[in-house]
């Protein structure tokens, strides 16, 4: 290699690293999640002395002040640049790091996909609906219902309401004395702004015919709403995938 080439080469890597930002703290997609999930639990659960160590320095200052801090952050309402190079600038006045990286979405989304505490709830209210089908307690089975609650069932009856959907239910408690079901969501993602959610997964149901016992089951569909502070099932629909065990099964609908 000539010197020549040697000093292009020093005052391209020179220029790089002028322009390149200083101590940028560049965490894999992975570890902001968990930082992500982990702050959040954190302000669940009022703890502050966790908030005010979050992304802290060695000196065990914090690098964001607490406000700050608990600001919830949109990629699609960040600067174009920032979006762009996935890094944000530290706000006006706080100490620490010069950038903080962003790539590839934001700390806290509109959208609560993992387990954050309305997917909990979602998940919760599920397992209480669940037992109480169970235990044939069509009060417990309400309470889930909004009022306006529109259901299409496994063999395509509709109900427009909640009363008339609890009365079907409880038809089937006296006529069939063991009948269960059991849904499981797979998928369960909120739409904070408007307060609403989907939910996604299996389900399963049983109970004894004249000529045998029927399992059935497939997938199935809800979207919730958040209604004064609660969530309620404002749709269902579900879809059979299999069925066995009786004549009931070779029964078109």
């Amino acid at each position: 290699m000539t010197s020549r080439t040697v000093a292009l080469a020093l005052v391209l890597l020179a220029s790089q690293a002028a322009a390149a930002p200083c101590d940028v703290d560049r965490r894999s997609a992975g570890e902001m999640s968990t930082l992500s999930d982990s702050f959040n639990a954190a302000r669940d659960r009022g703890d502050p002395a966790f908030i005010d160590r979050f992304h802290a320095q060695p000196s065990g200052e914090p690098a964001f002040g607490r406000r700050q801090l608990e600001e919830r952050l949109r990629v699609d309402t960040l600067p174009r640049s920032v979006r762009r190079h996935g890094v944000l600038p530290v706000p006006q006045g706080a100490r620490g790091r010069g950038l903080l990286d962003v790539t590839p979405g934001p700390l806290w989304s509109a959208d609560d996909t993992t387990d954050g505490p309305d997917v909990r709830e979602i998940r919760r209210r599920r397992e209480r609906s669940n037992a109480a089908i169970a235990r044939h307690d069509s009060a417990g089975f309400a309470e889930m219902l909004a009022p306006n609650v529109a259901i299409v069932t496994s063999n395509s009856v509709h109900s427009d309401n909640r009363d008339a959907y609890v009365q079907r239910m409880v038809g089937q408690f006296r006529s069939r004395p063991d009948v269960v079901y059991r849904r499981t969501p797979t998928e369960v993602s909120v739409f904070a702004p408007w307060r609403m959610a989907s939910e996604r997964g299996t389900w399963t149901g049983s109970w004894t015919e004249p000529d045998g016992k029927v399992t059935i089951g497939g997938s199935y569909f809800a979207k919730w709403r958040q209604l004064n502070g609660a969530w309620f099932v404002e749709s269902e629909t579900y879809v059979p995938e299999r069925c066995s065990g009786s004549a009931y099964c070779e029964r078109v609908p």
